[in-house]
């Protein structure tokens, strides 16, 4: 019998006095994804960096590209010839809670004597890491969450972050936008997005930015299914009641795989234009899709496959196709 199968079992023990159910609501929780270690050993490092990535569920498409990611980075690392960094880098599964965030990064500091912080895609998640950065004083790289958040109000001197935030993005989805209105004379704009910190975020930023260039629109439907939400249904039911010329959507990773699934099962994109202005053409939304992907809808990223049209970034992105 395996550790985490008897861990299981002696829990459901002690939980035995609160009924059934809580014994069985406790084996069906997903475990988390196993710790990944990677580079150089602990007595060799010269800096332990501390990665926490959802590697489970829907997030795991984030988790598992950033792994790959980092493989080829301490790859290009150790074939530079002459003196290099020796870094060891870790990765726990943060499963996008913030509780386990805050446990794996105080962990990372006080255990694994990690020098820097990096990754996380939730911004809930971030939100709560950056104070445990702050309080500690060490480095936060932030990756994929991005949230304007982290770098207003809670930035501080120890976060970093090393792509585009909402308040970036939706500025430029603001200007693309007004430059559409010039053409097409669309009004009627529903946002969808989901219901933490990102998607509000999201909205606000995009509804300062419109302000900002003098946009003039009508909001016919604001919409906030929760993080993973499983069926889109009654939300993509209520933009087709909406009749909105544009639907600017919030999603990321997996879920916006499954909205754009299953919004093509409801005809959505013949009724009205679709645009993700921030994580909506990444790379994980198109491996995904393939040729599910239809065509005609508006999507930006934080890295485009195709731009900038240079021989090193043809080359990472091949490399990458090929390990992730």
């Amino acid at each position: 019998m395996q550790a985490a199968s008897r861990m299981v079992m002696i829990q459901c023990l002690r939980l035995s006095l609160m009924g059934p159910l809580a014994c069985a609501a406790l084996a069906a929780a997903p475990p988390a994804a196993a710790r990944i270690e990677m580079g150089a050993s602990p007595g060799e490092a010269s800096a332990t960096v501390g990665c926490m990535f959802p590697m489970t569920g829907r997030g795991g498409l984030y988790g598992r590209d950033s792994v790959a990611a980092i493989e080829l980075a301490l790859a290009e690392i150790a074939a530079r010839p002459g003196a290099r960094p020796r870094l060891r880098v870790l990765v726990e599964d943060t499963k996008s809670k913030p509780s386990y965030g805050v446990s794996i990064a105080q962990d990372f500091i006080e255990k694994d004597r990690a020098q820097f912080l990096c990754g996380v895609v939730s911004s809930a998640v971030a939100l709560a890491v950056t104070e445990v950065s702050r309080r500690s004083r060490v480095i936060f790289v932030g990756t994929d969450h991005a949230s304007s958040r982290l770098t207003e109000e809670a930035l501080h001197r120890y976060y970093f972050r090393v792509t585009n935030d909402t308040r970036q993005s939706m500025d430029a989805g603001a200007r693309y936008l007004r430059a559409l209105q010039e053409r097409s004379r669309w009004k009627r704009l529903a946002f969808i997005g989901p219901d933490y910190d990102y998607g509000h975020r999201q909205w606000s930023d995009l509804r300062a930015a419109l302000d900002r260039l003098g946009v003039r629109y009508e909001s016919v439907s604001v919409l906030w299914p929760k993080l993973y939400e499983p069926d889109y249904s009654q939300y993509i039911a209520a933009l087709l009641d909406a009749k909105p010329d544009i639907v600017v959507n919030g999603h990321w990773g997996g879920d916006l795989v499954a909205f754009i699934r299953q919004a093509r099962t409801f005809k959505l994109f013949e009724h009205t234009q679709f645009a993700n202005f921030d994580a909506g053409g990444n790379y994980e939304v198109m491996a995904e899709l393939g040729a599910e992907m239809p065509a005609g809808l508006i999507l930006s990223a934080r890295h485009h496959n195709n731009w900038p049209d240079t021989a090193r970034n043809r080359a990472f992105v091949e490399l990458f196709r090929l390990r992730a």
